[in-house]
């Protein structure tokens, strides 16, 4: 650390005081570095290097939109790794294991946020402007409340006339005696609850992806995690091809 204060200018040597994760000092210092590098020279965009200081000084205050221009496909290349610029600054600032821009949402006061459909040249990079999803997947979408309770058979009373062919078996004794066997009884009853289990069971949904594919170099990830939505994956790994399908 001592190393990178000699080298880099206050600016960069302030704002890597406030970062998180020590275990990704280098990707760190690259992605602060390029950020003052953008900060400083960039025309017609919203806040300054001191504005991003005072947010991360002050994390419950009012801050500004701290821009930056976004490139041709909205990401940004630290060190052989690719992600959205506003993702990149807020792990390093505040969720270092995040992953993806589908696990972060703009506070309403923010002019600038991060949208698909956003067409805006700029993109707001203060990591207090953002607030973290903590579960953006289809799995969190289960049923909130239980079943409704199974009801007891004994609860209601059904007449049931039989058919007038049947009527003189169905009021001899011994048709009497079986129907109103304990045994009886108890058999139709958890016929009753059976066919009630199942036709309130909860359908769960079903996930949005089927598998997390990630690439790495050396024990290093490269890059963020696909996950695959397709039923057919084609992964080129050198000169050869794999696919790999549900």
């Amino acid at each position: 650390m001592s190393n990178l204060l000699h080298y880099h200018g206050p600016a960069v040597k302030k704002l890597l005081g406030w970062r998180i994760n020590d275990d990704e000092e280098k990707w760190a210092e690259k992605a602060i570095e390029s950020l003052v590098k953008k900060l400083k020279k960039k025309d017609n965009a919203c806040g300054t290097v001191e504005d991003l200081e005072y947010a991360l000084a002050n994390p419950g205050a009012h801050s500004k939109c701290v821009t930056i221009t976004k490139s041709q496909d909205g990401r940004l290349q630290i060190r052989f790794r690719k992600n959205q610029p506003h993702v990149i600054y807020c792990k390093v600032w505040r969720w270092p294991d995040l992953q993806s821009h589908t696990e972060l949402k703009a506070i309403p006061e923010c002019a600038f946020p991060f949208e698909a459909n956003n067409r805006t040249q700029q993109i707001c990079i203060n990591p207090y402007h953002y607030q973290r999803i903590e579960h953006p997947n289809a799995f969190n979408n289960y049923p909130s409340s239980s079943p409704e309770p199974i009801p007891s058979p004994l609860s209601s009373t059904t007449s049931v006339s039989p058919p007038s062919g049947m009527m003189s078996c169905a009021s001899s004794p011994e048709y009497m005696d079986a129907a109103s066997s304990p045994s009886a009884f108890h058999e139709d009853a958890e016929n009753h609850m059976r066919r009630q289990v199942y036709s309130q069971s909860p359908s769960f949904p079903t996930p949005d992806f089927w598998a997390t594919i990630t690439y790495y170099e050396l024990n290093t990830r490269v890059g963020e995690a696909f996950k695959a939505s397709f039923k057919i994956i084609e992964l080129f790994i050198y000169n050869e091809s794999l696919v790999v399908d549900i």
